[in-house]
């Protein structure tokens, strides 16, 4: 109860699909045990299991319903005796590395560090059969494209950012990286990059791949969080 421990927000994620990311658990153990983080795992909307409202409620607000929900889960640890409200962090994968960037994007200063791993961040570029049900069409409703995709918010970044992607992502494209990081050059954002040049979406080459991004997350926090209470 003496000491104010850093949080991060663990694989940030959004609709029924989070329950599948159960395998980055062994992360959230590391740094938990090792480092003396608190983690934090967030029902965020569209989550399963709380009516037809919550499942439906991010219609047409990808990271916009949901980035709010972070930051009121942030605000609230920071309420909390035991946290560091300077030490706040948060990633994601997929979905959840869009979500990230349009929180460190659209809400500065809340999360002191993110990691954005193979994100969407341009909904123009991305499935037609996933997104069109969730936005509608660009054609039918440009501006919610706008509003929702991180490549024009780059501006509004604040706090240390880590963008992570595979270069054979063939499910988000790498050329959403390159085009998120296009932005924050032009917005004059510093940020790190971490690129894996013969990995997918799911990293093909798990054996070494996986450890390595696992362990440069963990290595990230640290970098700039610190360890443990003070």
């Amino acid at each position: 109860p003496s000491k104010k421990y850093p949080v991060v927000l663990s694989c940030v994620y959004a609709g029924q699909g989070k329950e599948g990311f159960g395998r980055y658990q062994v992360l959230d153990t590391y740094m938990a045990n090792e480092m003396g983080y608190i983690l934090v795992g967030i029902d965020l909307r569209a989550s399963m299991g709380y009516g037809k409202d919550f499942f439906y409620g991010y219609h047409k607000s990808l990271g916009i319903i949901d980035a709010h929900e972070c930051v009121s889960c942030a605000k609230y640890l920071r309420g909390l005796p035991y946290v560091d409200g300077e030490r706040i962090g948060i990633w994601g994968g997929s979905y959840g590395g869009f979500l990230t960037l349009m929180v460190m994007c659209n809400h500065p200063g809340v999360f002191h560090t993110g990691i954005s791993w193979k994100p969407v961040t341009d909904w123009r570029n991305y499935w037609d059969g996933y997104i069109a049900p969730r936005l509608r069409r660009p054609e039918d409703d440009p501006e919610i494209y706008k509003a929702t995709s991180p490549v024009f918010h780059a501006e509004g970044l604040e706090g240390n950012l880590l963008l992570v992607h595979g270069m054979l992502d063939d499910n988000v494209l790498f050329q959403d990286a390159v085009w998120m990081i296009q932005k924050l050059i032009e917005a004059q954002k510093y940020f790190d990059l971490a690129v894996y040049p013969r990995d997918d979406h799911g990293l093909t080459l798990r054996h070494e791949s996986l450890p390595d991004c696992m362990e440069r997350f963990a290595a990230y926090f640290e970098e700039h969080m610190g360890l443990g209470p003070v």
